[in-house]
């Protein structure tokens, strides 16, 4: 036994300790990684289910919107809801837009009705998606509304004009009816009289009324210095405009100009006013433009009644009792024929008589407005 040599298990014993070390580390780090394998797993199908959840909403909205909404990949177009499957049903095919990402297109579909679509396009990654709104049904009853606005306003006027003629042809016909009956009457002349100016008041209305609804005569267009303008206006009511202000030129029609302005002054002195002002409110009226001038016109009178200030411009609309209620309709009018605009002041300026005040907006003339530019 003598040349046996004795081995050394050590370094086995050693190596087997470090392998069984070894094996439970990875065995530990198996399961760790398994369980978050399966924690990963998990999220993932709750962020899926959360996911199709979205998408199944936005289906569901997609459906629901009364937008026709298509998809664009290429040269195909198709319908992604309900709506565009009824624009394709009833139109026949998918409205050709043109231009930018917004445009507005009118056609006539298979069924051989028109339509006018308002259309959107969005670019995608893959494509593009393509909303369209029929306004058609829209448009119509917009030219409805707009209809029965004019059917409203003829009625409106017409109420105003029966109402302003009627009573003088009561009264011609009353003074008629006692010149028949009693011809010998020593008040014959006065009652003629009455006649006459029965017909003269209902003469004025028709005029007024003509004056209001026709397209203006041709009138001499002329530039002059506001003072100037005022001259046949202060015949009515004495003004005061400032210095500053009444050498201001400005483009005018003269004849209707001239018959607006006198309009504004004998109305305020039939009101009750004693005088008027004119004063220079700001060059380059927001309303018109960067060469124009806006006064206002106040007097010393009792203003305007509050109940109908918001139609003051309406016809038949006035608070004098002799009046056909077309004269400030009429201004307004012949002022926005000549470019301007005329105005009720909304609240009283520190220079304004505290009467009525109103603001017209005129163009400079060219000189004016050069030497505004300088």
């Amino acid at each position: 036994m003598s040349g046996l040599h004795e081995v050394d298990d050590a370094p086995w014993t050693e190596l087997l300790s470090r392998y069984e070390t070894t094996a439970t580390r990875l065995e530990s780090a198996y399961a760790e990684l398994r369980s978050h394998a399966v924690r990963i797993e998990g999220e993932l199908a709750d962020k899926n289910r959360l996911l199709a959840a979205s998408v199944e909403e936005m289906d569901r909205v997609l459906e629901a919107l009364p937008l026709a909404v298509f998809r664009q990949r290429g040269a195909v177009i198709s319908p992604i809801n309900a709506a565009a499957r009824i624009v394709l049903a009833t139109h026949g095919r998918v409205p050709a837009l043109h231009g930018g990402p917004e445009s507005v297109v009118t056609e006539i579909g298979v069924d051989g009705k028109s339509r006018c679509f308002e259309g959107r396009t969005v670019p995608t990654d893959d494509g593009a998606l393509v909303f369209l709104e029929d306004r058609t049904r829209q448009i119509a009853m917009e030219s409805e509304l707009r209809r029965l606005e004019r059917l409203g306003g003829l009625a409106e006027l017409a109420l105003g004009i029966a109402h302003e003629i009627r009573n003088p042809l009561n009264g011609l016909a009353g003074f008629a009816s006692l010149l028949h009956r009693t011809p010998e009457s020593p008040r014959v002349s006065e009652w003629a009289g009455k006649i006459a100016e029965g017909s003269r008041r209902v003469e004025s209305i028709v005029r007024d009324l003509l004056d209001f609804a026709r397209p203006e005569r041709a009138a001499e267009t002329v530039a002059l210095q506001i003072a100037e303008w005022f001259e046949v206006a202060a015949r009515e009511l004495p003004v005061d405009i400032d210095a500053e202000t009444g050498l201001v030129r400005v483009v005018g029609s003269r004849g209707p100009l001239e018959q607006v302005l006198s309009n504004l002054t004998r109305n305020s002195k039939e009101a009750g006013a004693t005088r008027c002002r004119v004063c220079k409110l700001v060059h380059g009226a927001e309303s018109v433009g960067a060469e124009s001038v806006t006064i206002r016109i106040s007097d010393d009178g009792p203003g305007i009644d509050p109940t109908v200030a918001g139609r003051i411009f309406d016809p038949f609309v006035g608070t004098k009792e002799r009046g056909s209620g077309l004269g400030l309709a009429f201004a307004a009018r012949a002022i926005e024929r000549m470019g301007g605009a005329l105005r009720l002041a909304s609240e009283q300026g520190a220079a304004d008589l505290p009467g009525a005040a109103f603001e017209l907006t005129l163009r400079l003339a060219h000189d004016a407005r050069t030497e505004n530019g300088a």
